[in-house]
């Protein structure tokens, strides 16, 4: 008869004893929880960065509306920063 701290499957030892595999358990299911954690706030800092770029678009279209800011008519791309930049995103 094995040890009382052994788990036995099938009939052979598992190799785990009961402690081990209860520890491993509840450092399985701590670190799913900090993920789970970790992911809604990801989806909340997204939610806001998006929030705050709308809110961005609305102001600019606001200004082009009120004549602040002269819209581009040429319809073709721009060089910012290195890159090309089409003017009609608005």
């Amino acid at each position: 008869m094995p040890a009382p701290h052994v788990i036995v499957i099938g009939g052979g030892l598992a190799g785990l004893s009961a402690s081990v595999a209860l520890a491993d358990l509840r450092l399985e299911v701590a670190r799913r929880f900090w993920a789970v954690v970790t992911a809604d706030a990801a989806v909340r800092v997204l939610t806001e960065g998006v929030a705050r770029a709308q809110a961005h678009v609305t102001d600019v279209k606001a200004r082009l509306d009120a004549g602040l800011r002269r819209r581009r008519s040429s319809g073709g791309p721009t060089r910012l920063a290195g890159r090309l930049v089409p003017f009609d995103v608005l």
